[in-house]
């Protein structure tokens, strides 16, 4: 705080009088000054002796009250995304299960995101929409790992549809890790799901940073020497660009871009994945904290992953309609 004190008590001198006139209104136009510029408040007080007082404190003059953020504003999920929680409808996790077989299969899913909001694991801080899975967490029926991440609804139709991987698709997400586990550090923060399994994962490991691991139904090749990787250190933001099917059906390219130390790693591949049938292939993407570990690999019970998002949007086909949001 800067305290401006100006005296102005009766005084037969004319010309000091004069003087702090002089001074006391340039302090005033100093403080309206700085007040416009910096947005710092000025206040101006009259002390019991007659003395003018002008006090200058640091921070933003507020005019109403301050508006909380919610994660539908940050990005539209209302129709487009469900979300898969650590926990399940009650809240409760995994939690003094003692072997895997026991563990919370009852992971819960938000497709009503009015004003929703679920912390620590759903959550908007500093303009960023946190998800987090801890080692404890509740998982689905058909994994092992939990999860606080969003599935794309496809269609905007608010269902679990999936889009033609021969039709033209893409993501663009900027997110940062901030957290990861101990045991098992490996974590999927974006992917295309299949019906039966996964065309793509993007993921990090400590000692490796981020790779690729795509056509999982393909077992006998080692992925990540395949693809390579980037390094990384938590915290560091990227951008992810996810394109299926622009030049070529069935092909899809991933370019992650490290903003922090400007490395970039870039794949491309045809899919052998995602078949529905003989000859449909079909996804859709999903975005957030999937942590490839738990309590029973021994991770403690409150350690978690956790993903940051900044911006996200996609370009969708499906139904003979291209959409954007």
């Amino acid at each position: 705080m800067l305290i401006i004190t100006m005296a102005t008590n009766n005084t037969n001198n004319t010309k000091l009088k004069r003087a702090f006139y002089i001074i006391g209104i340039s302090c005033l136009i100093v403080g309206v000054i700085v007040s416009i510029v910096f947005g710092i408040k000025a206040i101006i007080k009259n002390t019991e002796d007659g003395d003018n007082i002008i006090v200058v404190t640091n921070g933003p003059i507020v005019n109403g009250p301050i508006v909380k953020k919610l994660p539908t504003d940050i990005i539209p999920l209302s129709n487009n995304w469900k979300l898969f929680l650590p926990v399940d409808a009650s809240g409760n996790d995994s939690t003094g299960a003692s072997a895997l077989d026991e563990r919370n299969k009852g992971s819960h899913t938000i497709r009503d995101f009015s004003d929703y909001e679920n912390k620590p694991f759903f959550y908007v801080d500093n303009d960023e929409l946190v998800l987090k899975a801890h080692a404890a967490g509740a998982t689905t029926t058909g994994s092992n790992y939990p999860r606080s991440e969003l599935r794309q609804l496809v269609g905007g139709t608010g269902k679990d549809y999936y889009w033609p991987i021969d039709k033209l698709q893409k993501l663009r997400v900027n997110l940062r890790l901030t957290e990861v586990l101990n045991i098992k550090s490996d974590i999927t923060v974006t992917q295309i799901k299949g019906h039966s399994d996964q065309p793509l994962a993007i993921r990090y490991r400590k000692g490796t940073g981020i790779y690729v691991e795509y056509n999982e139904s393909d077992r006998n090749i080692d992925k990540i020497s395949k693809t390579g990787s980037i390094p990384y250190n938590i915290g560091e933001q990227l951008l992810i660009t996810i394109d299926v099917s622009v030049n070529t059906p069935g092909v899809i390219s991933c370019t992650i871009n490290n903003l922090d130390n400007n490395q970039t790693l870039f794949v491309e591949f045809d899919t052998k994945d995602a078949y529905i049938g003989n000859t449909e292939r079909e996804g859709y993407f999903q975005i957030g904290a999937y942590v490839l570990s738990n309590i029973f690999l021994g991770e403690l019970p409150t350690a978690g992953g956790e993903v940051r998002i900044k911006n996200l949007s996609i370009t969708e086909t499906y139904d003979n309609r291209v959409r954007q949001f």
